[in-house]
Parts: structure tokens; sequence; C-alpha cells
């Protein structure tokens, strides 16, 4: 319960910020990169990776000097997953046989709050920090995801370079939302990303 509360602060925050700018100014942006994936769990598993792409818009916030403030929404689409360590049926020798693949696939929304320091026209480092909600469209792989809640949440922190409109950004998810729908473990995602991206 604490952790939704403290997340629809955030997300209330941020939401109020572009209707208190004095002016706004949009900037569209696209990336795409690689992502790896795991989740925080109390069984044994390795972890996974896959492709990530998205599009977005920077609100302007204004600033002071050098430093420039943006709210900057996104809708991304990504491959996460896990692949679990499977117990072997020779329970003396406690032996593994092998791994349980699992390739989830999310639409991601990420709410953040956008400082940009610009180090010469044209140059200049992004951090950016705020909440993500997503949503599972589909499951493949040797589990179907049923066991998966469709729904996750939790909070992103980031940041990069900009050279002359082009954007090399690095961050990380850290899912608040226990994805399983059982009552035997949970799941929460843990994501660490590497993207490449245009800012018009």
């Amino acid at each position: 319960m604490a952790h939704k509360s403290s997340l629809l602060l955030i997300m209330l925050l941020l939401l109020g910020m572009p209707l208190t700018a004095q002016k706004s100014v949009l900037h569209p942006y696209f990336l795409g990169g690689y992502q790896f994936t795991a989740v925080s769990s109390s069984v044994d598993y390795r972890p996974s990776g896959g492709f990530r792409v998205g599009a977005g818009v920077d609100i302007g916030l204004g600033g002071s000097g050098m430093v420039g403030y943006s709210f900057s929404p996104s809708v991304n689409f990504s491959k996460k997953g896990f692949n679990f360590l499977l117990p072997s049926m020779d329970y003396v020798a406690d032996t593994r046989i092998g791994y349980e693949l699992t390739d989830l696939y999310y639409v991601d929304m990420p709410l953040l709050l956008d400082a940009y320091l610009e180090t010469r026209p044209g140059m200049g480092f992004h951090g950016n920090v705020g909440p993500y909600v997503g949503y599972l469209i589909n499951a493949s792989g040797d589990g179907d995801g049923s066991e998966l809640k469709k729904f996750d949440y939790g909070l992103q922190v980031g940041g990069g370079f900009e050279y002359y409109h082009w954007l090399l950004m690095v961050g990380l998810q850290y899912g608040l939302q226990n994805i399983s729908s059982g009552s035997d473990h949970s799941y929460n995602n843990r994501i660490l990303y590497l993207t490449v991206g245009y800012r018009f």
C-alpha cells in the first residue's frame, strides 16, 4: 500500500508540472536499444535480455542558466523475461536439469522529470526520474505467462548524453508490483537498458 501511495503522489506531481510552466516547448524523440532483464525472486533464475523501442516528447518547464527542466512521457515496447532454474528429479544429488525460459512483451509508459545540463551549444547531459506503468501484452517460451499479472508499475531512473539532437541513454527500472498471481513466489521486474535515439 505504501508503494502505491508513493507512486500516485509522484505521478500527480509530475502531471501537474506542465500546468504551472509559463512556456511549454515540445521536443519529440525516438529511442531504441537493448535491455538486460531479470526478476527479484525467491527461486533460482538467470537474467535474460531483449530489445527496447519507443517514442516520447519533452515538454519544456523552463530552467535557469545552463540547466533546463522538462516533463517527459513516453511509450515503449520491450521484451523482458527470465530463465528459471529447473529442479532435478534426483533430489538426493540435488542437481539441476536446465532453465525454463519465459519471454514477456510489455508496453511501458514512463512519466519522467528530466533535467538537462547544457555544457556547450548542442551538447549536454540528461538525468531523469519518475514512475512507470506497464502492461503485459504477450508471453512466449516454455512459460505461457498465465500465472503472471497483466499490469506492472515501478520507478525508473536514467541519464545520458546529447550531441546535436542524438541521444545515448542508460537507465534502470525497479518494479514495485509483484507480477506473480500465485502465492508461492513473488516476482518483481528489474531492468537495465541502453538506448540510442534522436530528439527533434
